[in-house]
């Protein structure tokens, strides 16, 4: 457990989904809230979580019906709510998606939520991350498979060059 704990304290941001123990997220989340290491959750697949949990969350990234599964009574001022080809809504604001012809959209959402991750920890601004994140998703539904459709770096970052 302490090596664990000290790669969570040394991490830039921490990502977790809830096909792991939920007890593990909530420790987590509760871990990263106290010692200030900013923690994403991707609550997928939905399972309803105490309100203590959500608060402890930097971000959390339902895609549409998981939010509204989710958070249709109360909302959240660190809701990333993903919008498929449409891009992503981060408060009111809209980050618009990137263009795709999809084939698959298996690992999209992980995609988008490691992308995420990525460029939040690599200290972009939370528009330019989810900006970022759309970016590779977009990529990621172009090719079969999850895995197969994760882009590189430089992948985004053309995709968002040609489309700017």
């Amino acid at each position: 457990m302490h090596s664990f704990k000290e790669k969570l304290l040394k991490s830039d941001v921490v990502l977790s989904q809830l096909e792991v123990p939920i007890e593990t997220v909530e420790w987590t989340a509760d871990y990263c809230h106290k010692h200030g290491v900013p923690f994403i959750l991707n609550p997928a697949p939905a399972v309803p979580l105490a309100k203590t949990v959500w608060e402890k969350c930097s971000y959390i990234t339902p895609n549409e019906p998981e939010a509204s599964l989710l958070f249709s009574k109360c909302s959240y001022d660190q809701l990333i709510m993903t919008l498929g080809p449409i891009g992503a809504k981060f408060k009111e604001l809209i980050i618009p998606g990137y263009p795709a012809k999809v084939v698959d959209t298996t690992g999209a959402g992980d995609t988008f939520n490691g992308a995420l991750a990525f460029s939040l920890g690599a200290g972009y601004a939370v528009e330019q991350a989810i900006g970022f994140a759309n970016a590779a998703a977009a990529f990621c539904v172009e090719s079969f498979g999850a895995q197969s459709g994760m882009p590189t770096f430089e992948q985004v970052e053309e995709r968002m060059r040609l489309n700017a």
